[in-house]
């Protein structure tokens, strides 16, 4: 008997992933962002079937199954992380962004102080920082150090010799302008999940070049996101497949666009 396989059909995937936003009124964005580099697309259709037996004989055999339902996920290990995707990762919400006025001699007043902590100024981008404990200034790198100056963070030192614990500390310092649109600020955990309109563009390495679309779905988290590690992060997130009112019992549609010599 002779082969029945077509090498050519051998398929090694790649392509660009991108998601088109739901509106507030239901309809879905014409306007498209990419997902980013994705070192994992996959795709999975689950089935829940029904099963009925034929008890009208001994061996009570399966008669039919019927489906009663029937959903497509996918699945996005990505590895480009912007806010649309941390939107998804951490079902997070736009909230105000931080902006900030040119200030000149700011002050900040701390109180009961312990040493060898770190303390927010309640201002970024600081700079001429300086402080005092009544009328004696701080000595910078002996009492204090400015920490983190786009943060606004400075540190009371173990080595201090004009503050002990629980003195009354008086930082002076000015600040550089955050213009709008400032930096942008997502509260996590505050929406239910991101929903939009899933594309897939095939270029694959070898077999037929297909595209898929899932026409309404849901976006959540899938699993963990390192904050700390040796190697690039990677993050997880699965697109459920929901009622489109426009493809209605459709949850995607796959077109081939060219097909493998």
């Amino acid at each position: 008997m002779q082969s029945t396989s077509t090498v050519s059909k051998y398929y090694r995937g790649s392509g660009a992933i991108m998601f088109a936003e739901e509106l507030d009124d239901g309809t879905i964005s014409p306007a498209r962002f990419a997902l980013g580099n994705a070192p994992g697309i996959v795709i999975s259709t689950t089935v829940d079937k029904e099963t009925i037996r034929d008890f009208t004989v001994a061996t009570q055999p399966i008669s039919t199954e019927p489906i009663r339902e029937l959903t497509q996920e996918v699945t996005f290990k990505g590895k480009e992380l912007d806010i649309p995707q941390a939107k998804m990762l951490f079902l997070a919400l736009a909230a105000t962004a931080i902006t900030q006025t040119l200030g000149e001699a700011q002050t900040c007043e701390l109180t009961n102080i312990e040493l060898d902590r770190y303390y927010d100024l309640g201002k970024r981008l600081v700079s001429d920082v300086t402080a005092l404990n009544d009328a004696v200034p701080l000595v910078e790198g002996v009492d204090f150090a400015v920490w983190d100056a786009t943060r606004g963070i400075v540190k009371l030192l173990s080595t201090a010799t004009v503050i002990v614990a629980g003195d009354d500390v008086t930082f002076t310092f000015d600040c550089a302008a955050i213009v709008a649109p400032g930096l942008p600020v997502l509260e996590t955990g505050t929406a239910p999940a991101v929903r939009g309109r899933l594309f897939f563009m095939g270029d694959p390495s070898r077999g037929d070049t297909w595209d898929y679309t899932m026409w309404r779905c849901q976006a959540t988290p899938d699993g963990e996101f390192g904050l700390v590690g040796r190697d690039t992060a990677e993050f997880g997130i699965k697109f459920k497949s929901v009622d489109d009112p426009d493809h209605s019992g459709v949850p995607g549609t796959l077109v081939r666009v060219a097909a493998a010599a």
